[in-house]
């Protein structure tokens, strides 16, 4: 028992050096030392896990609860490590199982994602009430159901539980996110909106959607070189995605007198997505409002073949114009 002891005891100093492959052996000997103990087999279990060894992670998670079938811990690491691979009938098996051992909000909050995966989405809503039951104040379920609330339209549901998120932890970045930008959805509460989304990006700087809503929430405000920067800001940190082109293109067609610059950076949007129905619509919208009409046509016609409502009305618009 002494050996395997001092075996697990390395096996951790080497896990926390770093040194992985010296620990997962280590574990596996002192495990074979002391097979009564599950604990070097938990550990190596969840060091598996972190390596994204998912299948080994679980092989090993099973052992466990051979050894001790008590172990809530063992059956939501198997759990996750299904989820991992995409197993997700099996990832709520083992959550289910691990709920059935020890009530952990965590666990809810797993098993609920699990459940949206598989389209269950009333459960998995279900799933985070059952954890804030076992937690009041875990704020990552009261995230997730102001999430899932601002989804469904439920506002000021939402709105409680993002804003008792950010009391909860006033550094929840993705809560601050979340509450932007469902306030920027409301025309009165524009200057609220920009607020929260300033305290995201301040507690994440790399957040493009918080940047992205806050440019257009700048904008609404009639902020614009303010929103401009974040224009700016957005493109540099999304240099590949089509969302900071389109964006800053419609801002700069509409708010500054520079037309061809505007065009340049609708037309990379288009460039970059140029089977996506927004990069198509906004291009052939301001080409329109250019006098470009011939041009204009064929970019709002892709824009209603992909499914944009509004380049079908400007089409509808035109082809009544003509006939007229």
């Amino acid at each position: 028992m002494e050996k395997a002891q001092e075996v697990f005891e390395a096996a951790v100093q080497a896990e926390e050096a770093g040194d992985s492959d010296t620990a997962i052996r280590l574990y596996e000997q002192s495990s074979l030392l002391a097979p009564q103990h599950p604990l070097p087999l938990l550990r190596l279990a969840f060091l598996l896990s972190s390596l994204g060894k998912w299948k080994r992670a679980i092989l090993v998670g099973r052992q466990v609860t051979k050894r001790q079938p008590r172990s809530a811990q063992a059956y939501c690491l198997i759990a996750r490590s299904y989820a991992e691979l995409g197993r997700w009938k099996m990832a709520e098996r083992f959550y289910r199982q691990s709920l059935a051992r020890k009530q952990e909000p965590w666990t809810w909050l797993l098993l609920g994602s699990a459940l949206d995966r598989l389209e269950r989405h009333d459960e998995a809503e279900e799933c985070l009430r059952k954890a804030l039951k076992v937690d009041p104040d875990y704020d990552e379920a009261h995230y997730n159901l102001g999430y899932s609330y601002r989804r469904q339209g439920k506002f000021a549901l939402a709105e409680k539980h993002l804003r008792r998120a950010i009391e909860i932890d006033p550094k929840y970045a993705l809560a601050y996110a979340e509450l932007g930008a469902l306030l920027a959805g409301q025309k009165n509460r524009i200057k609220e909106a920009v607020s929260c989304l300033r305290n995201a990006l301040d507690h994440n700087p790399n957040d493009g959607w918080s940047m992205a809503y806050l440019a257009n929430a700048l904008w609404t405000l009639r902020k614009l070189n303010a929103a401009e920067e974040q224009h700016r800001r957005l493109i540099e940190l999304w240099p590949n995605h089509s969302l900071p082109y389109w964006s800053y293109g419609d801002f700069l067609a509409c708010e500054r007198n520079d037309s061809s610059t505007a065009e340049w950076y609708l037309r990379k949007a288009v460039e970059i997505e140029p089977k996506d129905e927004i990069t198509n619509y906004y291009l052939g919208k301001h080409l329109l409002y250019w006098d470009r009409e011939e041009e204009a046509k064929r970019f709002l016609t892709k824009a209603a073949r992909f499914g944009h409502s509004k380049a079908r009305e400007l089409l509808q618009q035109l082809k009544g114009t003509a006939s007229g």
